[in-house]
């Protein structure tokens, strides 16, 4: 069965990026570089943490993810709706499912590309710029 897409997952990761995203995951995740759950990740918002914030695109209900592009405008930091929550756990390096994770700020290549591709769909997408 295929994953249901949330009517708020805007901006949505392409195929390529969403690859990247993943893979950036992985490199994160030993280095303890990674919110991962909706509470961890408003906390680590709240406390004006940067980063990258990844959202899964097939979380249902909705309203467990409303808040989130808000508090992301808010504090100035870029989002995009990755597809799978499954997908996002084992790039976490999990079993059960992730519906948010905040990857920190890093120098790693492919947190770089990230960035810049999350920040230019959410120019188009959404017409938000992280400054």
């Amino acid at each position: 069965m295929p994953n249901l897409i949330s009517p708020i997952a805007n901006p949505l990761a392409d195929e390529k990026l969403e690859s990247t995203a993943y893979k950036l995951l992985e490199k994160l995740h030993p280095l303890k570089q990674l919110a991962r759950g909706v509470k961890e990740v408003k906390k680590q918002l709240k406390r004006d943490k940067k980063g990258i914030l990844l959202l899964a695109a097939d979380c249902m209900p909705t309203q467990i993810l409303a808040a989130f592009p808000t508090m992301a405008a808010e504090k100035n930091v870029p989002y995009m709706f990755l597809r799978s929550k499954s997908d996002i756990a084992k790039a976490c390096g999990l079993k059960d499912s992730v519906v948010a994770v905040l990857a920190y700020e890093s120098e790693d290549k492919d947190y770089k590309k990230v960035f810049e591709a999350a920040q230019k769909k959410m120019i188009d997408n959404v017409g938000f710029k992280v400054v």
